[in-house]
């Protein structure tokens, strides 16, 4: 889904909080055909689902740019929150 170039690809995670269990299953889905790899679990306050979403990618500005853009978008067709992006650094 994202090209990257010559440098070193590192572990990205992605949060999205959605109001139900249903949202975050098909959420994760979606994410999932897209080469993510997702985890769904409860949120730690317990108020919404967490979809956890990992791809092992060469993060640039562009890329992150470009990512937040699909995250956000789907978040927000499920009445949810994109909560942002951390590296791995390895």
């Amino acid at each position: 889904m994202f090209p990257s170039s010559g440098r070193v690809k590192q572990n990205v995670s992605h949060y999205l909080y959605l109001p139900t269990e249903a949202a975050a299953s098909e959420v994760a889905t979606e994410l999932r055909s897209q080469s993510f790899q997702t985890e769904t679990r409860l949120s730690a306050a317990g108020e919404s689902w967490l979809v956890l979403a990992h791809h092992h990618v060469v993060p640039s500005a562009e890329y992150i740019a470009e990512v937040r853009e699909v995250m956000e978008r789907l978040a927000y067709r499920f009445q949810g929150e994109y909560d942002g992006w951390e590296v791995t650094v390895q």
